[in-house]
């Protein structure tokens, strides 16, 4: 167990320190995101429709609290089609081929996410798999092939 803790702790015996580089992580990931959230997309969706992003994001609160509840894109869809047809008058031509194929592959928070990870997590391998599991499982099992335990 000793041997884990000193092959992929966080490189210090402070537990201070190694909570606030955690700490520091998850702002970065967290300022990430909401900067593209806030700053980027309604930018992105003013650019291109000349409309209001603040009454769009108003009009997509239940399908917003419903993705954030669900954690999952497939289980938001039903909410977020009646959201974009009812709420935001989107031709259901649109809406209907969009927002699938949108659930599927729009990963900005993910990209967002593993951007700082390359960076920050060989830092704080073991930490961070625990408190993000299924994100860096394969990152355990990567260290744990190119390096030995010892017990």
């Amino acid at each position: 167990s000793s041997g884990i803790n000193a092959e992929y702790g966080a490189g210090t015996e402070d537990f201070g320190q190694m909570m606030s580089q955690l700490g520091m992580f998850m702002v970065t990931v967290l300022g990430g995101i909401a900067i593209h959230f806030f700053i980027v997309l309604p930018s992105i969706f003013f650019l291109f429709t000349r409309r209001n992003p603040i009454i769009y994001y108003y009009n997509m609160l239940p399908a917003m609290a419903t993705a954030f509840g669900t954690d999952s894109s497939s289980a938001t869809m039903p909410v977020t089609l009646k959201c974009v047809e009812e709420n935001n008058n989107i031709d259901r031509r649109i809406s209907r081929f969009v927002i699938p194929v949108g659930a599927t592959i729009n990963m900005d928070g993910t990209a967002l996410y593993e951007a700082v990870c390359d960076s920050l997590l060989p830092l704080d391998k073991i930490i961070i798999s625990f408190i993000f599991p299924t994100k860096h499982l394969w990152y355990l099992y990567n260290s744990h092939s190119q390096t030995h335990l010892v017990s």
